[in-house]
């Protein structure tokens, strides 16, 4: 992408040399897929694997059998946890 456009912007992670897209800061750099991974290992159960679309569309995740009858408790905690994580992403690298 940088030979195509000179002033795209590499990211901001000194061990990481891709151009810096919105799905690369918040979820495909080596930083943040970290911390989604961790986040993973507490909500597995409930939604399977933290993809791209989870984080980047505000929509409903595809519950799993054992979250069926706390829905909306999981899914406020998840929209919480989601937002707040996004956040922290944003301000720690800006």
């Amino acid at each position: 992408l940088q030979r195509l456009n000179s002033t795209a912007l590499n990211c901001s992670d000194t061990e990481c040399a891709f151009v810096e897209t919105g799905r690369h800061l918040f979820f495909d750099c080596p930083c943040t897929a970290a911390l989604w991974r961790f986040i993973q290992s507490d909500w597995a159960s409930f939604i399977g694997d933290v993809t791209w679309h989870l984080i980047s569309v505000p929509t409903e995740p595809p519950w799993s059998t054992r979250a069926e009858p706390f829905k909306p408790e999981l899914f406020s905690l998840w929209m919480i946890m989601r937002s707040i994580t996004i956040h922290v992403i944003w301000t720690t690298r800006n």
